[in-house]
């Protein structure tokens, strides 16, 4: 795979994958990996880490030429992990049936993919973690329209705080995001940096967005086989 330092792909995985293909993706796991699988106490939720992190060790692989499966990984004090001696940057969510990696060249990025659950207690959890503004707006729009811009809201907040890599340290309620729905790409400033934000459409079922360093990069999104 090639990929420009103007480029960002978001790879979709979809979680619902035979036993074949499982044991396969068993083997592309780093010794850290396969440790943290093994602590799952739901068997699901085993299935899910192995798959998504699996997909993500060989989505890796087929950007570095001559390396292959597994890769060790660093992480900051946060836990956000990164290839050692290499441009390539990446970020992975999951969440229901689907994961998604991120990967781009040169920049840091951040990605997040909620599945849509209409039982949610959006008013409760937007008060909690939304900025005022954000809640304001949340609000203010149609009962119809509130679960969407909801999770509009908290993947592009999700997806620029693992973009920077400080995880819940840095408090969601202390920067504001659009809570449209429909909203275009945004651009944050965040310490002296510029940040965009795009929405990633997958499914109905489904918000996700992407975030990257700086605007002058293009989205293209992939599907994992």
């Amino acid at each position: 795979m090639k990929l420009n330092s103007n480029e960002v792909h978001v790879w979709s995985i979809s979680l619902k994958q035979n036993d074949q293909v499982l044991e396969q993706l068993k083997l592309f796991l780093s010794k850290e990996e396969k440790g943290r699988s093994e602590k799952f106490h739901s068997k699901q939720d085993q299935k899910n880490f192995i798959i998504a992190h699996g997909a993500l060790q060989d989505i890796l692989g087929r950007y570095l030429e001559g390396v292959k499966p597994p890769l060790e990984f660093i992480k900051n004090k946060q836990g956000k992990p990164s290839l050692k001696e290499s441009l390539l940057t990446f970020n992975l969510s999951h969440s229901g049936d689907l994961a998604l990696v991120a990967v781009a060249q040169g920049r840091q990025i951040g990605v997040d993919v909620e599945k849509i659950r209409k039982e949610t207690d959006i008013k409760n959890i937007a008060h909690r973690f939304f900025s005022i503004q954000e809640t304001n707006q949340l609000t203010a729009l149609p009962a119809e329209k509130q679960i969407e811009a909801f999770y509009a809201c908290w993947t592009r907040k999700e997806s620029f705080i693992k973009a920077k890599g400080v995880g819940f340290s840095l408090p969601l309620n202390t920067f504001d995001v659009s809570v449209n729905p429909e909203g275009a790409t945004e651009i944050l400033v965040s310490d002296s940096l510029k940040w965009s934000l795009q929405d990633v459409m997958i499914s109905p079922k489904y918000r996700a967005a992407v975030c990257a360093e700086d605007t002058d990069w293009l989205l293209t999104q992939c599907i994992w086989k």
